[in-house]
């Protein structure tokens, strides 16, 4: 009975500790001998100080693209009892492009086979559609610490515009009911422009160049990889890092491979071992990747039938290449900008589109022979950021690096409405055919990665000198496009493709630009070379494409140089209309130009008038002022009216009259002639002493005049001309001002007649200042009109008035 009472009572204590224990308290209980004692134990939970971790890296600076980065991630646990199970977990995130609108980018890319075993030999698994890195350790025994695992990051070239682009690299820690921060460093990127170079791939190390999953569904999975040299490739995969009963193996040798995971089940996590056997016998096992299969819904798919491809405002067409996938035909170096719709897109999450590398033995054909589709993808989605051409056997050792040239590789393609996204993308620096490859990502799981369209990347028109192929700058090209009804060509109009026609080259000789498919024929001239017209084609046979345009130079000649300044006068009057149709549908432009030119006519009429009447703009007031008080004003008040002439009784323009009263010796006044001779001068009544002075004519001498006896009749006042005067500079300029003086009336006229139109259109709280400078022109040429009748008859000075003391 004792010992059955014992036992009842630990039972008791087990219980009351197992309650505890879900409150705060774990316990366990073991029998210690076959005596039926139990030894009970307890331990407190995991608290976030009992863990270690530190991430470092190798290098602290800037990255730029195609840089790779050691990390170092130290962990350890300094609890009194094992951690069951420890789990690490790197993360790194898509970069921030500075100076933008939250734009993201994908600069960070997993080294393959770079991340070591963690404790008790745990391989990590790596998920690159999530970009983690994961190491699952069973336990962790107690008081471990400086536990340490490396793995790199490569740098590539996910953007190359100016910014930096700004990330971080976050390493957590998750253990059992504890929920522990994230730490974090940052990275930096910056792209760094540098000149095409060759990168010697070694051809007998076997490597991983990619590796990923381009698509992923509910129960399958697409998985593709490249390889250094050609090689066999198993994949395992399975539940659990320990349990992978599941192998697809290829039975040839290749450099790029495509294995389907089957049977799989929904929303599952799934690790997947790859095994690499080159023909050597040599191996090479990637780092163990995770997979998470999809829902069971439908996938999101593209509608390549609603692809719209545009570049400068030129809608581009392509043709039907393969299984329904349309091929563009685009210079290097330029943008363009896309459209597509995907189905069932209310669960889309990411889209991004990026371009594939150019097949180096692939001639571009629309044979029957041509790679389908899906061998197109498969050979080109596993470049979207090193853009590595694949290496086989038969190629040389040295193969082009094409990440160190300046396209935009991938971009996020962003909603614009009714299931339409839309993207923009670069054509590469190096001609060759380049699918462009759209991967969508939903939030069901769902991984769809497709081809949209391919592009046939080919060098731009060119235009070289013929004997040494030197590049022509600034050579004329004009295009006309073929009519397939009359079959014959005709002028593009200028903006109606997205540019101006004509166009002119640049320093390296060539012209940038993107034309829709069909016949061209271009005509290209420079001054000092031979005229040459071209015809090409723009689609997708092997000798379609831009033409470079070689031309012959030729001696100098008048004709030549009339030839191309007529020619450029053309393309000045051609412009001219274009820009006039532009505004044509504006009315605020319309309005401004209307305006400009309605002040140009009011301008160039006062000008005019200057020229017809001699009297300056800044005096025009002060004309306006004497005349009319000598027409209306008291005897006493009226000015000095006079003409200055020569021995012919010709009038003198421009001549200074000056008065000096004879008492003070001082000038009163000043006048200039106008055209007919004629001056006024308001002065005081007195004596003055009158002087003349023109260039061209000998200076009077001093005329006595008597202001209060002479009646204020005009006054005649002669000058001699002189023997030696430039009489050819005086009689040119007399001609042109005269012939621009003959225009007054004419400016005057259509400024009025513009006045009246623009007050009808815009209203006269926009004109009515234009009116009153006419109205005073009006006036002015009604006066300058009345004093030249007025004095035809002139009276001279009389000795009474007047004395006289010329020779």
């Amino acid at each position: 009975m004792s010992y059955r009472w014992v036992k009842s009572l630990l039972l008791t204590m087990v219980s009351i500790l197992v309650l505890i224990g879900s409150s705060g308290v774990a316990s366990t209980r073991e029998p210690t001998s076959d005596s039926g004692t139990l030894a009970v134990t307890a331990s407190t939970p995991p608290q976030e100080d009992h863990f270690q971790a530190t991430l470092t890296a190798s290098k602290t600076r800037t990255f730029a693209q195609d840089q790779t980065t050691e990390y170092t991630l130290s962990y350890g646990s300094t609890r009194d009892h094992p951690t069951e199970p420890f789990v690490l977990e790197v993360e790194w995130d898509r970069g921030t492009v500075s100076k933008s609108q939250g734009i993201l980018t994908d600069v960070l890319e997993y080294v393959q086979g770079s991340a070591e075993a963690a404790y008790a030999h745990t391989p990590p698994t790596v998920d690159l559609k999530h970009r983690t890195i994961r190491w699952s350790i069973a336990s962790l025994p107690a008081h471990t610490i400086n536990q340490t695992v490396h793995f790199k990051l490569k740098m590539v070239e996910g953007y190359t515009g100016p910014e930096s682009v700004i990330g971080h690299i976050k390493y957590r820690i998750i253990v059992p009911t504890v929920t522990l921060p994230d730490r974090s460093i940052p990275y930096t990127y910056r792209y760094n422009p540098r000149p095409e170079q060759a990168r010697v791939i070694p051809m007998d190390t076997l490597a991983f160049q990619h590796l990923d999953f381009t698509n992923v569904g509910a129960t399958t999975a697409t998985l593709v990889a490249t390889l250094t040299v050609p090689s066999r490739l198993a994949v395992q995969y399975g539940r659990s890092t320990t349990d992978l009963p599941d192998t697809v193996a290829s039975s040839t040798f290749g450099t790029t491979h495509t294995v389907t995971l089957e049977d799989l089940k929904p929303d599952s996590e799934y690790v997947v071992a790859v095994t690499a056997t080159g023909s050597e016998g040599q191996t090479m096992a990637a780092t163990l990747m995770q997979l998470h299969t999809a829902t069971v819904s439908r996938a999101p798919t593209l509608q390549l039938s609603s692809l719209i491809v545009t570049s400068g405002g030129t809608l581009l067409s392509g043709t039907e290449t393969g299984e329904s996938v349309q091929a563009i035909l685009m210079p290097t170096g330029e943008y363009y900008e896309f459209t597509l719709h995907i189905d069932q897109s209310e669960y889309v999450r990411l889209v991004q589109a990026f371009f594939g590398s150019s097949s180096a033995d692939h001639q571009i054909s629309t044979s029957s022979d041509r790679r389908s589709t899906h061998q197109s993808l498969t050979s080109s989605v596993l470049h979207r950021f090193t853009m590595v051409i694949p290496v086989h056997a038969a190629e040389a050792a040295p193969v082009p690096d094409t990440t160190s040239s300046t396209n935009q590789p991938m971009t996020d393609m962003v909603p614009s409405g009714g299931g339409n996204y839309s993207g923009r993308l670069k054509t590469p620096e190096q001609p060759g055919l380049y699918p462009v490859n759209v991967q969508i990502t939903d939030t069901l799981g769902n991984v769809v990665t497709e081809t949209a369209f391919e592009l046939n990347v080919t060098a731009p028109l060119t235009v070289q000198r013929a004997p040494d192929g030197q590049p022509i700058e600034n050579a004329r090209v004009f295009l006309e496009s073929l009519d397939e009804h009359d079959q014959r060509y005709h002028a593009i109009a200028s903006g109606s493709l997205g540019f101006s026609n004509p166009l002119h080259t640049a320093s390296d000789g060539t012209v940038t630009l993107s034309l829709p498919k069909g016949q061209f024929q271009a005509t290209v001239s420079a001054i000092g070379y031979n005229d040459q017209t071209v015809e090409f084609t723009i689609g997708m046979h092997d000798h379609d494409g831009f033409p470079t345009v070689k031309l012959q130079p030729t001696a100098f000649s008048p004709l030549t140089v009339g030839k191309y300044y007529l020619t450029t006068l053309q393309d000045f009057l051609a412009a001219t209309r274009q820009y006039l149709q532009s505004i044509a549908n504006s009315e605020r432009l319309l309005d401004l130009n209307g305006l400009i030119v309605l002040g140009l006519a009011v301008l160039l009429s006062l000008i005019a008038f200057r020229c017809r009447t001699h009297i300056p703009l800044r005096s025009a007031y002060r004309y306006l002022r004497d005349a009319f008080f000598h027409t209306i004003g008291s005897r006493s008040a009226k000015p000095i009216v006079g003409r200055v002439v020569d021995r012919s009784h010709l009038p003198i323009s421009r001549a200074t009259v000056t008065f000096v009263d004879e008492q003070l010796n001082t000038v009163v006044g000043q006048a200039m002639t106008n055209r007919i001779g004629q001056f006024f001068c308001a002065v005081p009544a007195g004596s003055y002493q009158i002087m003349i002075l023109h260039n061209g004519y000998e200076p009077a001498s001093t005329l006595q005049y008597q202001s209060a006896t002479a009646g204020n009749e005009p006054l005649t006042l002669v000058l001699n001309q002189r023997r030696h005067q430039p009489v050819l500079q005086r009689t040119v300029t007399t001609i042109a001002t005269d012939l621009w003086g003959m225009g007054f009336e004419l400016l005057l006229m259509a400024s009025f007649g513009l006045e009246i139109l623009f007050t009808l259109t815009v209203g006269w709280q926009r004109t009515w200042l234009f009116f009153l400078v006419s109205s005073l022109n009006l006036i002015y040429w009604f006066v300058y009109r009345h004093y030249e009748h007025l004095l035809t008859a002139p009276t001279k000075v009389s000795p009474q008035s007047a004395r006289s003391t010329v020779d």
